[in-house]
């Protein structure tokens, strides 16, 4: 276990950034802490098949996935701010996922909902930031 929590902080070394550069932001560390959060819980693992390798390690890995991808799809030429948004804004979708299956709703309707209303949420009030 060790082994895969230091692997996955080497994964995330370096995932600081400005907003016109890849950074790792509100949403991307809501979803790592919810996810450290239910993965605590009795009955909960990591579902999300890139990063359940990692077992207990998981929501680390998931920064240095996400800061990765960001990474990826700026340098392919999209736009470093609207990049963070859209990735940040799933990640509030997914924190909220998480916050929903820890309260007890059942995958589906339970969990979409919430992740749809937080996603769409932070992606709204964020559209004009600077």
């Amino acid at each position: 276990m060790i082994k895969r929590i230091i692997f996955a902080g080497l994964l995330c070394a370096g995932c600081t950034g400005t907003l016109d550069k890849p950074r790792l932001g509100v949403g991307d560390f809501a979803d790592a802490g919810t996810t450290a959060y239910a993965l605590s819980q009795s009955g909960f693992v990591e579902a999300n098949p890139a990063l359940a390798w990692a077992g207990p390690a998981a929501p680390v890995a998931s920064l240095g996935l996400k800061y990765g991808v960001k990474s990826l799809v700026v340098a392919a030429g999209a736009d470093a701010r609207e990049t963070n948004r859209v990735v940040e804004g799933l990640g509030m979708g997914a924190a909220c996922w998480n916050v929903a299956l820890v309260s007890g709703a059942t995958v589906g309707f339970g969990t979409v909902v919430p992740f749809g209303i937080c996603a769409y949420g932070y992606l709204r009030a964020t559209r004009d930031a600077p």
